[in-house]
């Protein structure tokens, strides 16, 4: 059995802490998710053209944070012709680049289009915000 604890103030160098011990203060504390109470809740809204605004807002992926602080823009590719598809706005944690981002899932045009996939694997873990109908 593993036993840790922490965090104490170094002594030459004896407690030297890494990002993941950090994070994993927060299991238990908080779960996955979007605050609540901070900013505009990374609200999805159609903006010019092709493109959707994310709102301000705070958020938790695997103990790991995210922050915007002011609307951010996302590019949405083209319709297809024939048939409609469903995007999917997700914040990804993507572990070996260090980074939690606000990326578009661009999903498959289909007569009856399904939302993409979500991925969650070791290095990378998605949560969905919103979904977009194109």
């Amino acid at each position: 059995m593993a036993i840790s604890s922490g965090f104490f103030d170094s002594v030459d160098g004896d407690r030297l802490y890494d990002a993941d011990q950090m994070s994993t203060y927060f299991e238990g504390l908080i779960s996955d998710g979007v605050y609540e109470n901070v900013g505009d809740k990374f609200l999805v809204t159609a903006a010019s053209g092709l493109s959707v605004s994310v709102g301000s807002g705070r958020a938790i992926v695997r103990s790991h944070w995210i922050k915007n602080s002011e609307d951010a823009t996302l590019s949405l590719d083209a319709a297809d012709i024939q048939n409609p598809r469903i995007d999917a706005i997700a914040l990804r944690l993507d572990a070996e680049a260090r980074t939690v981002s606000l990326v578009v899932k661009k999903g498959t045009p289909a007569a009856t289009p399904v939302i993409p996939a979500i991925t969650r694997t070791e290095t990378v873990y998605e949560l969905y915000i919103a979904s977009v109908l194109i």
